[in-house]
Formats: structure tokens, C-alpha cells, sequence
């Protein structure tokens, strides 16, 4: 089990950044607040599974503690929340975080924090463009929805020309991708078999690596019932490409067809990179994190029961500047007869961005060795094909339709369920999350997600059997 704490003190300079809320915390007699919840967790994959050595059923236990210390004026508070999972998977998903670990002093217009937080920007329902600071947890929920701690520096001003937040980011958390028995694992487009994934091989733009210092502000006001943030960050991406990183040398020989092409790319062999037949070869994969400049803005305008939604990025990279948005309406129905007395939300949304191929030659001839395997003379010249872009950026041209529903119960039950449909390709990802309460301290969560239709170079492809059903009983204490 993996724990952040542990690489951070292992991390020089680091250790005692990561204690940074118990010394800088005023001792006082205050009390602590104490709660949290222990969680059981069923995940059921109905679908026959595409890779041999994935399980169909799993079950795990999280438990996640709270404390909270904030003293008698309200202006020192040191929260404290790490997150545990135990699972029966073989791989990855068992592990340990600490979500938040931060001090906060609070004063007049004006607080700054330290420690390790979560901090959310965005505004729409199916795409979370802007929220850049925190990696994303996919051995937890694959949908992007889950998140990792992040060490930070953190100042807030409020005045009358809105809220700005800056903050400083000084450690860097890769990406940890679902490996052994579990679904979700990675592959490339046409390959029936997972990819190893070299952990060892990682790679950066930044020579700082994991230690690279990382910008970030926001700047948000509201203008009556207009809603309006710009941000930007400027360090390593959080998403990390896939580089071929070691490959069979036995099978390889000096042949350079199956895995380099020359420059000039006819049709066929574009579609030739893309059914896989290039990567035959291919033993494991790494991720490459490249640096990024990122400009967001957010906008959410509210008339009557109706919400109009924009979220948008502009990302400069090496590997290719692009241009993402997400805008669309939800409308809500309150207090419905019919529905017993509940509200009821129709939500559309329109994705878009228009990220080109990518070339990933270079790291991959850093990676997996090749001149010194075969020799530089046979490289010369040679291009490995380039990734398409929406293999890492899906939703290029896809229309989201869901319905929100809040039942206004005692039990506070709501739920929600939607398609994001391609415009193109016809792929769909259709999700249901509903989470009623039983008394005060139990919440049953029934979550579902499948895949249909599913392209070739999407960057779903190696997930197209995954669909899950899952069911999550968590008490609170």
C-alpha cells in the first residue's frame, strides 16, 4: 500500500513541508472534531472480459477519518482526512492517501493554507476542463471524478473586484493506472492484451521532475446572476501520454517495419498504426508528462430555473497546442407533482476540442533503447506513428443528455444519469449514479457505466468490455 507521507518524507526537502499543519497549528484547548465514514464496496463487470487475467467481481473496504481542529476565534483550523481502500483485486486499487493534511488562518479578506488539499474549479456536469491542480485517482473511480491530495501553498484575497486564490505547488503525483486482475487496464488500439506498465521508465519534460515547482491562480466574480472565473496554471500536465517503453527484443531482430515508420505516412499504414500491428513488439509502456500553460475560463449564468454553462481551456505544450470546451444548459423542474413532490433537471451539453496527432518518437527512442539495440543507422530517419489526439482526448465533437433527480425526502435521495454520445464514431458511455440514505448515518450508493460501440483509436478502446455496476454501503461516524 502506497502512501504519500511516506514518499514525501523520502522526498528531500519535503518531510517537513508535509508537517507543515502540525507545527504551524497554535496549541489550544479547542476541541476536535471527529467523524468520517467506513465504506463497503461492490463492483460487478457483467460483460465477458477482453484481457484473460481480469476478474468479473470484486469487493474492497475504505474508510476514510476526519479531523478537524479550529480554534476558538475561527481563524487558525488544521484539517486532517486520509483516505485507506483494501481490496480483493490483485492490483493496484488497494492503496492509501492523505486527501487533505493542510493548516488555514483565516483573516479579514484575506487566508492562506499549507499543507496537502483538494481544490475543485469547473462548472460543468459531463467534463471537468479547468479543474488542473489535483491528479486525478483512477485506481479509485475511473471517471475522473476522484482526486489526490496535493502539497500546496494557498492564498485567497476577497475585495470588491472578486476572489483570487494563487498557489504554489512544489511536488509533483503521477498518475497510477489499474494493473494484474482489474479492468481498465492499458493498452493501445487493436491490441487484445495488456501492456505492462514500467514504472521505472517514467519521463518528464521538466528536468525537475517530481520536484518541479508548479503555478497556479484564479480569479472569480460574480456579476449578478452571471458567474465568471479565469485561471491559470502553468507547470507538469497531470495527464500522462503513453510512450512505447520496452520492447521484445527477441522478436524484434532488425526489422524496424513493425514498430518505425519513414516520415511519409501513406493511408494504410496510418491504419495500419491504429489497428496496433505496429506495436507487436511491445512489452510495456510508460508516461510521459509533459509541461503545460493552461488558460481557463468559466462562465454560468442563472434565469429563473434555467443555467447556462461554459468551460473552456486553451493548453500550450511541446507536443502540440489545442483548444477544449464544454457549454450547455441544465434546466430544472422544481417540486413536480407528478414525481411526488421532487425536482427534476434535464441537462445538455455539447464537448469539443480539437487536439491534433501527436508525435512521441523521441521519448520512445529515449525509452526503449532502440539505437543501441539495433544500431543508429537503422533509425535514421525513422518516425514512429503518430497517436491521434482523441486517444487521449476523447471528446473532440460529443453531445451529453442527462436528468438530475432530488427526491426531497427525508432520505435525501437523488440521482443522476446520462449518455455522452460521439457525433462521429457513434461511441457511448452511458452512466447512472443514484445515492439514497437510510437514517442519519447509512447512504447506499448504485453506480453503472457502460460502453457501446466503441472505435478503434479511442481512448476507450481497451475498456470496451468494462462495463460496471457497483454498489457502495458507507456509514458515518
Amino acid at each position: 500500500m502506497k502512501s504519500l507521507l511516506s514518499k514525501l518524507i523520502k522526498h528531500k526537502g519535503l518531510a517537513a513541508f508535509a508537517l507543515t499543519p502540525l507545527s504551524l497549528a497554535p496549541l489550544a484547548q479547542s476541541e476536535i472534531d471527529k467523524s468520517g465514514y467506513l465504506e463497503a464496496e461492490f463492483r460487478y463487470y457483467p460483460s465477458e472480459a477482453l484481457f484473460e487475467n481480469q476478474d468479473r467481481f470484486f469487493y474492497s473496504l475504505g474508510i476514510a477519518p476526519e479531523l478537524e481542529w479550529t480554534s476558538d476565534d475561527e481563524t487558525h483550523q488544521v484539517t486532517f482526512k486520509p483516505f485507506g481502500r483494501f481490496s480483493s483485486s490483485e492490483g493496484n486499487r488497494s492503496h492509501a492517501d492523505i486527501r487533505e493534511f493542510y493548516y488555514l488562518y483565516a483573516g479579514t479578506g484575506w487566508q492562506i493554507e499549507a499543507g496537502i488539499n483538494k481544490v475543485y474549479w469547473g462548472v460543468a456536469e459531463s467534463a471537468h476542463l479547468v479543474d488542473v491542480i489535483n491528479q486525478t485517482n483512477v485506481v479509485e473511480a475511473f471517471n475522473g471524478e476522484e482526486k489526490l491530495g496535493q502539497p500546496l501553498i494557498g492564498l485567497g484575497l476577497e475585495n470588491a473586484y472578486g476572489n483570487f486564490d494563487f498557489y504554489v505547488l512544489p511536488y509533483f503525483r503521477k498518475r497510477e493506472l489499474t494493473t494484474y486482475d482489474e479492468p481498465y487496464l492499458v493498452s493501445l488500439p487493436g491490441l487484445d492484451r495488456p501492456l505492462d506498465i514500467d514504472e521505472d521508465k517514467v519521463l518528464f519534460e521538466s528536468k525537475n521532475k517530481e520536484s518541479n515547482i508548479d503555478l497556479a491562480a484564479r480569479w472569480a466574480q460574480s456579476f449578478n446572476d452571471l458567474d465568471v472565473a479565469i485561471s491559470v496554471f502553468h507547470g507538469i500536465d497531470r495527464e500522462g501520454l503513453i510512450v512505447p517503453a520496452t520492447l521484445n527484443e527477441e522478436s524484434l531482430g532488425t526489422d524496424l517495419s513493425e514498430i518505425f515508420l519513414n516520415d511519409q505516412l501513406t493511408p494504410e499504414q496510418k491504419e495500419l498504426a491504429n489497428t496496433g500491428a505496429l506495436f507487436a513488439n511491445l512489452d510495456a509502456i510508460a508516461l510521459y508528462y509533459q509541461n503545460l500553460t493552461q488558460i481557463g475560463l468559466e462562465l454560468q449564468y442563472l434565469y429563473d430555473d434555467l443555467i447556462f454553462k461554459f468551460e473552456g481551456t486553451s493548453k500550450y505544450q511541446t507536443k502540440g497546442n489545442y483548444l477544449s470546451y464544454v457549454t450547455g444548459i441544465e434546466y430544472t423542474f422544481a417540486d413536480v407533482d407528478m414525481l411526488f413532490g421532487a425536482d427534476a433537471g434535464i441537462l445538455v451539453e455539447y464537448l469539443w476540442n480539437n487536439r491534433k496527432d501527436i508525435d512521441l518518437t523521441e521519448e520512445a527512442l529515449e525509452l526503449t533503447n532502440l539505437e543501441a539495440i539495433i544500431g543508429p543507422d537503422q533509425v535514421q530517419g525513422k518516425r514512429l506513428p503518430p497517436m491521434q489526439g482523441n486517444l487521449f482526448s476523447p471528446f473532440e465533437n460529443d453531445v451529453f443528455i442527462g436528468t438530475r433527480f432530488n427526491l426531497n425526502n427525508v432520505d435525501s435521495t437523488q440521482f443522476v444519469a446520462g449518455i455522452i454520445h460521439d457525433l462521429e464514431s457513434h461511441t457511448q458511455l452511458s452512466t447512472f449514479v443514484g445515492s439514497p440514505r437510510i437514517g442519519d448515518s447509512v447512504r447506499i450508493s448504485i453506480n453503472a457505466y457502460f460502453l457501446t460501440n466503441v472505435e478503434k483509436n479511442s481512448a476507450l478502446y481497451y475498456s470496451r468490455r468494462d462495463d460496471m455496476i457497483e454498489f457502495k454501503t458507507a456509514w458515518f461516524f
